[in-house]
């Protein structure tokens, strides 16, 4: 799969083309492009808590690899995440990594899905202390062998993404990521929507209103 292919398999249709290429610093100031942000049918830019998009650099991670990466993503709510793994592997094979083993704020996490011509083929999530897992995950990524306590969960995260590199032999450019200019696009929402009971806060801004 190439970079160029990546925004058409995680975006709505009339988001898929992406930006001229920008560095990361650039592309996280560029004003009124972000996460969790939409137009409405008025032309009102709206923010919505719920709504979960993600601002996603692209470009070659190794031998047939390419990769979309999000340096600053939204708070990971293990219970609305929705893995578009599944949505990006048609006709191919898609794996989503979204890591907070070292975050600051909030307990550690670590989520990691593989799809495969559009079929999810096996995930598990680490959040809270406790572990979710679907299908028949390899024993070189059995999360047993990485998350025995929460003491070791925040050391895990090196050897899982060697673990990965050594499975799927794909790795991320990091000097590009922070110092290159790549292109960039805004994904789908990777959050369901709230369902009957759930809250949640739109802000809507009109940038043409007189002052």
């Amino acid at each position: 799969m190439e970079p160029e292919d990546l925004p058409g398999r995680l975006t709505d249709a009339n988001e898929a083309t992406p930006v001229a290429p920008t560095t990361a610093h650039e592309a996280r100031h560029r004003p009124l492009v972000g996460q969790r942000e939409f137009s409405s049918p008025d032309g009102q830019r709206e923010f919505s808590s719920y709504d979960d998009k993600a601002l996603m650099a692209v470009g070659r991670a190794g031998s047939r690899w390419s990769f979309a990466f999000d340096g600053a993503p939204a708070p990971f709510d293990p219970r609305r995440f929705i893995s578009p793994a599944a949505d990006a592997s048609a006709g191919t094979r898609a794996v989503v990594v979204w890591s907070g083993l070292r975050t600051r704020d909030g307990q550690p996490f670590f989520h990691l899905s593989v799809a495969q011509d559009g079929t999810e083929q096996y995930a598990f999530t680490y959040a809270d202390g406790e572990t979710h897992r679907t299908g028949q995950i390899p024993r070189a990524l059995d999360p047993d062998r990485f998350f025995a306590s929460r003491q070791e969960a925040t050391d895990a995260e090196r050897p899982l993404l060697e673990a990965l590199t050594d499975v799927f032999g794909a790795h991320l450019p990091r000097h590009a990521i922070t110092h290159g200019r790549l292109h960039t696009f805004t994904t789908r929402s990777w959050t369901r929507p709230p369902e009957n009971g759930e809250t949640y806060a739109v802000i809507s801004m009109n940038w043409d209103a007189e002052h």
